[in-house]
């Protein structure tokens, strides 16, 4: 592992801990470094989870479908009836562009 942070910190080009004796702490920029990965690794864990969920009960929530009025009465049936047929707890709301 040590050898894994020294090569972090050579790319870096900045010491991530203040190695001290016995004591080892982080830097200043070590301190906004794991903060900043810590936000990161939350935030994509997040995000997976929100694709396994969507993976398994299929597309939730709200969507909005913008048309212009001259194909939407065309195009539209046969998508919305497909979407809500794939995905039932999805709020599907319609709006023409003129």
């Amino acid at each position: 592992m040590s050898v894994q942070i020294k090569e972090l910190e050579q790319n870096l080009q900045t010491p991530l801990f203040d190695r001290g004796g016995r004591t080892i702490t982080l830097t200043s920029f070590g301190v906004d470094f794991r903060a900043a990965a810590y936000g990161r690794f939350y935030k994509a864990v997040d995000e997976l989870q929100d694709m396994a969920r969507a993976s398994k009960d299929g597309l939730m929530g709200r969507l909005r479908i913008g048309i212009i009025p001259t194909i939407g009465p065309y195009l539209l049936p046969s998508i919305i009836t497909k979407l809500t047929q794939m995905n039932p707890a999805l709020d599907i709301h319609v709006r023409g562009k003129q």
